[in-house]
Order: structure tokens, then C-alpha cells, then sequence
């Protein structure tokens, strides 16, 4: 998986760097993420998840992207609940697992586009509407602006992408295990 990955990760440089992928130059900053050098992460952006055999990419042009992936099956369903009712994202432990998971991804997408991770703690992130997010949506974090919307991905998993405002968003791929780059 994690060579698929990778793979994922350096197809997206080149595409966004209009090189061949084997040519693509990116560097890992202070938190891990994958940034692309001598391309600004306002002009062009891409980001990965991956979880239980499966991984999905973010390519934007524009601005920053974060992109987060979550499975349904053999979660920590109660640890995601309770800290979601503790920031407020949803009201009682009967929230069903798929939309709570969702709203999760939510956060770590919002999170990850904001050039951080869950270190910096949901409390960063201030989430549009309570509900679902199939249809795009605004959310905050620290001043800026991201559009928050759910994403198709195998069944099983749950997916959302996060962008700033205004970003065209290139591709969001989603492979199962068993899936290649050629």
C-alpha cells in the first residue's frame, strides 16, 4: 500500500509539475506532508490518504488541498464520536458511523489543507452546518476559508476533500488494495 502511494504521490508531481513523474521533485516538510518544490502550495497542491488497502490523491490547481479517507470497518468508533460531541460537530453517541466518520475526515481533510494535522487539535477547525457534506460546504480554520465535500470511494470507507476557495480541483482517485499504477 504504501508504495502504491507513493506511486500516487509522485504520478500527481508530475502532473502538476508538467514532468515525468520519475522527474517530479518533492520533499517531505517538518510534519510529513508531501510538498512539491520549486511550486508554491498557493499556485498547486496535492495530497494523499490511504487506510485498510486503500488510497485516494488530491491534485488541485489554485491552492491548497487535503484530501482524508476513513474506514468503516475496525475504527475506533467511540473515540471519533466522543471527541466530535466534545467540538460540538454532533449531538449524541446514536450518530450513525458512516456520517460521523465523515464528518471526521472533514476535519483532517480542512486540516491537512491548512498545512497541519490533528497534533494542532479539532478545536483549530470551525465546521460549516451540522449534516452531510455531499454538496460542497464552507468551513474555517485559523482565518481561512475551505470547501469541504465528501467524495466517492469503494464501499467500505468514507472520503472527503478539503480546498481553498476557488481551487480547481484536478483528480481525486480512490484505489482499492490490488489496484496499480502501471
Amino acid at each position: 500500500m504504501v508504495q502504491l502511494s507513493r506511486g500516487l504521490l509522485r504520478l500527481g508531481a508530475g502532473i502538476l509539475q508538467g514532468c515525468d513523474p520519475a522527474e517530479a521533485q518533492i520533499e517531505r516538510d517538518a510534519s510529513g506532508r508531501p510538498v512539491l518544490t520549486a511550486v508554491s502550495r498557493s499556485d498547486s497542491d496535492l495530497n494523499t490518504s490511504h487506510r485498510d488497502g486503500a488510497v485516494a490523491i488530491v491534485l488541485s490547481r489554485g491552492g491548497e488541498c487535503g484530501i482524508d479517507i476513513e474506514s468503516l470497518s475496525g475504527h475506533k468508533a467511540e473515540e471519533v464520536i466522543e471527541s466530535l460531541i466534545s467540538h460540538g460537530v454532533i449531538e449524541d453517541q446514536q450518530c450513525p458511523l458512516e456520517s460521523a466518520l465523515t464528518q471526521w475526515a472533514g476535519y483532517e481533510a480542512c486540516l491537512k489543507a491548512d498545512g497541519r494535522g490533528l497534533r494542532d487539535g479539532l478545536g483549530c477547525v470551525l465546521p460549516g452546518p451540522v449534516g452531510p457534506i455531499e454538496c460542497p460546504t464552507l468551513w474555517g480554520c485559523d482565518g481561512k476559508t475551505w470547501q469541504i465535500q465528501a467524495i466517492p470511494v469503494p464501499v467500505g470507507l468514507v472520503g472527503v476533500v478539503a480546498c481553498a476557495q476557488g481551487v480547481r480541483v484536478v483528480s481525486v482517485p480512490c484505489l482499492g488494495a490490488g489496484a496499480s499504477i502501471g
